[in-house]
Parts: C-alpha cells; sequence; structure tokens
C-alpha cells in the first residue's frame, strides 16, 4: 500500500466518523424535538438507532487510532 493510498483510506474512515457524528445529532435533536412520543414504536427505534451509531463511531475511531493516528 504506497502512502497516498493510506492517506486516501485514512479520509474516508474520518468521513465516516463525521457522518456517524451528524448522524447521532440529528437523532438526538429529532427525539429532543418530539420527545417521548411513542408513534408507532418510533421512540425505541431511534434510542436503538442512535445507539448503534454511537458503537459503529466508536469502532470506526478505534480503528483510525490503531491504524492512522501517528
Amino acid at each position: 500500500m504506497t502512502q497516498i493510498e493510506k492517506h486516501q483510506k485514512a479520509i474516508l474512515v474520518l468521513e465516516a466518523i463525521d457522518t456517524a457524528t451528524n448522524r447521532i445529532f440529528r437523532k438526538e435533536v429529532d427525539q429532543r424535538k418530539y420527545g417521548e412520543t411513542d408513534f408507532l414504536g418510533w421512540g425505541k427505534w431511534n434510542e436503538k438507532k442512535i445507539e448503534s451509531l454511537k458503537k459503529a463511531k466508536i469502532k470506526l475511531q478505534n480503528y483510525y487510532n490503531q491504524n492512522f493516528k501517528l
């Protein structure tokens, strides 16, 4: 793997972390905006989605720290 390929992969990982952060933020804002209304199970589904996004973000951060951090 050349240095350029390594940098491109690191950029993709950082973009994925940023995307996960933005999605978590939007879901939390929606949850606060609509409150704890459980319309057709939406509230519980949203909480599960937020938790899974947080776990994915942690995994991406760990991957970045192990493979690309100086």
